[in-house]
């Protein structure tokens, strides 16, 4: 997917779901793991948790603009 550097990008509801399900899946994955891993782990949920929160701003903005 090609776009300009500070473009916002809007995932697709598919995709936005494969993210919420990869975060669940390593919140509940996370315990019993080594350290370094688990670090990498509450690294990635982090982010993840970021970028959905995000990306759902984006689609609240979006929905509201498509009402105007």
């Amino acid at each position: 997917m090609k776009h300009e550097k500070n473009e916002e990008i809007l995932l697709t509801d598919y995709e936005f779901k494969i993210l919420q399900l990869s975060l669940s899946y390593l919140k509940r994955n996370i315990m019993g793991t080594p350290e370094i891993y688990s670090n990498e782990a509450k690294e990635l949920i982090m982010i993840l948790n970021q970028y959905i929160a995000h990306e759902s701003e984006l689609k609240k903005m979006n929905m509201k603009g498509a009402l105007l």
